[in-house]
This record gives C-alpha cells, structure tokens and sequence, in this order.
C-alpha cells in the first residue's frame, strides 16, 4: 500500500513537469475567470519587480525572463529583449508582454523620457503588486461567506442524518 501512493506520488510528481501537460495546465488556468486574472497580475507584478531590480543593479534584460514559470509568457518577453536589442525603447518593447498592463508600461515611457527609469518602473511594479493585493482581497471577501455556506451545509447533512433515525425510533416506539 506503501509503495503504491509513493508511486503514484512520484508519477504525480513526474507529469507536473512534463512539458505538454504544464502547458494545457497554465492555459486552463489562464482561461479560469478570477484564477486567471490573479495569475496575470502575479505574473506581470514579479517581472516587473525583477525588471526593476536589473535596471537599478544595471544587469542585462535577458535574465528577467527567467522568473516567468508560463512558458507563453517566457517566450513573449524574449520578444521583448529581442525588440531592445532591435533598437525600440523599453516601454515599446513591453508592449509585445501582454501581461504588463498599459499603465505600467506608460509608467516606464515616462521614467524613460525624465531620466528617472530605475524608479518610475519600480512605481509600476508596486502599483501592479497593489492591484494584486486588491484582487486577492476581494477574492477572499467571495469565497469566505460562500465557504461558510458549504461548511453549513455539510453540518446540517451531518445533523440530519444523526437526528433522523432518532426520530424514526421515536415514532416506532411511541406507536406501540
């Protein structure tokens, strides 16, 4: 029995990392309505906020693609270096990240033009992280009165099934 869940375990383990699988998985997810927003939000926060920390310890662009786990969105910001490599400025460059909202990339173009790009897209990356913070709030404020409905569901089953066949006995021995 053992040996069983700890191979279904490392089976489990094994199609996680399988490429294809990951893939399908990240799309689902991606389509799910509040799921995928949070998603996008959390992946657009983390590369901005690496973006933010190349910029400012003046490392090349390439490795902020790195923190990307969606492989859609990895090959998206390779795009993006491609496009700096090209010549096009950083906030044009974000445009081919469809993760990264459009203020955020209007934070970036303006950090551009005053010579203040370290902090302008630190500002985008914590405004992005506050909108995050936000939805997940929001998120939480849902589920809880909907997860106290199920949890009172399932204790009135639990309830009724004890008190149930107490009555039925009530009722077999008052009758005799």
């Amino acid at each position: 029995m053992l040996v069983s869940i700890i191979a279904i375990v490392i089976l489990f383990n094994r199609v996680l990392r399988w490429v294809p699988f990951r893939d399908r998985r990240d799309q689902f997810s991606l389509r799910v309505p509040i799921v995928g927003r949070l998603i996008r939000l959390a992946t657009a926060a983390q590369y901005l906020r690496t973006l933010a920390l190349i910029i400012a310890s003046r490392q090349t662009l390439p490795s902020a693609a790195d923190v990307l786990a969606i492989s859609r969105y990895r090959t998206e910001a390779d795009k993006v270096v491609e496009a700096i490599r090209a010549g096009e400025t950083l906030s044009n460059a974000l445009r081919h990240l469809s993760v990264v909202p459009s203020v955020a990339r209007q934070l970036i173009s303006a950090g551009e033009t005053s010579a203040r790009l370290v902090s302008m897209s630190e500002r985008a990356a914590i405004l992005v992280e506050n909108w995050l913070g936000n939805d997940r709030k929001r998120f939480a404020a849902l589920l809880d009165p909907t997860l106290m409905m199920i949890v009172g569901g399932m204790v009135l089953v639990i309830v009724l099934s004890v008190l149930l066949p107490i009555f039925d006995l009530q009722t077999v021995t008052t009758s005799k």
